[in-house]
């Protein structure tokens, strides 16, 4: 899937900043980092499919379903930042069991990736 998502856009196969997200995401060991991000691409086109690999998540790629999961508030964006200043998601359990699992990691996915549009503004 990465390497799909590196032929759709080219600039993800030297993007300092991607790589650093999945770096620090695990503690600067490249080799976890690497499963990460394969992991990451893996999961975002089994999820919202080939055509999403390489870009944004956007709202569109959502099916009707998921959007309960985005709307129910168990996914937040925090306004608070943690210590070295990157964002913070809160997930409340509860709130969530009224969405299938996929839904709710699409929602999460979603937010995420806003957030890290974030991060790199």
């Amino acid at each position: 899937a990465y390497r799909l998502a590196c032929a759709e856009s080219p600039h993800l196969a030297t993007s300092r900043s991607l790589r650093l997200q999945f770096l620090r995401a695990e503690h600067f060991q490249p080799g976890f980092a690497a499963h990460r991000l394969t992991q990451y691409f893996s999961t975002v086109q089994r999820l919202f499919g080939t055509h999403a690999l390489g870009h944004d998540i956007r709202l569109s790629h959502f099916l009707p379903a998921d959007f309960a999961a985005l709307r129910g508030g168990g996914i937040q964006h925090l306004a608070q930042k943690d210590a070295s200043g990157c964002p913070l998601l809160f997930m409340h359990e509860d709130t969530c069991r009224s969405s299938s699992p996929d839904s709710i990691l699409k929602a999460a996915l979603y937010i995420l990736d806003v957030m890290s549009r974030e991060v790199r503004a």
